[in-house]
């Protein structure tokens, strides 16, 4: 962010979000994520998700982490809200257009940095990608 000189990061990739966050849902099939949006700003980050799904533990594991949990249909509201002397990073190949009309602000649009991040793998992920692999690998030999 201090790269491109923006102070809020606007996040809708739902994949993102869960691994930004660390939280895992099942609000889509076969997919282990949940429908949010998140807000990164200089010393908070917003969660924009479904209240009804976030226990007391969880918020306040994330109160901890100076994360604010905010209801999912409050977002537009948020965007709106923008001061617009804020410069607002987001990914418009993700970013839905609807939210992105709302925004009076300067917004600076380029490629996800969290999917740059994502990419990165440590040793431990490295172990188990390749342990998926063998056994994907005997699963196709056996069929």
């Amino acid at each position: 962010m201090q790269q491109t000189a923006v102070d809020t990061y606007l996040i809708s990739a739902l994949d993102e979000i869960a691994w930004l966050f660390n939280l895992r849902g099942s609000d889509t099939a076969y997919n282990p994520v949940f429908y949010a949006y998140a807000c990164m700003q200089d010393h908070v980050a917003y969660l924009f998700v479904d209240l009804d799904k976030v226990d007391d533990e969880l918020k306040q594991q994330l109160n901890e982490a100076q994360i604010a949990i905010r209801n999912y249909d409050d977002f537009p509201n948020f965007l709106k809200r923008l001061s617009e002397q804020s410069t607002v990073l987001l990914d418009s190949a993700t970013f839905p257009a609807q939210l992105y009309d709302l925004l009076q602000t300067e917004v600076v649009t380029q490629k996800s940095i969290i999917q740059e991040q994502k990419a990165c793998k440590n040793e431990v992920e490295l172990n188990h990608l390749r342990q998926t692999m063998e056994l994907d690998g005997v699963a196709l030999v056996r069929l």
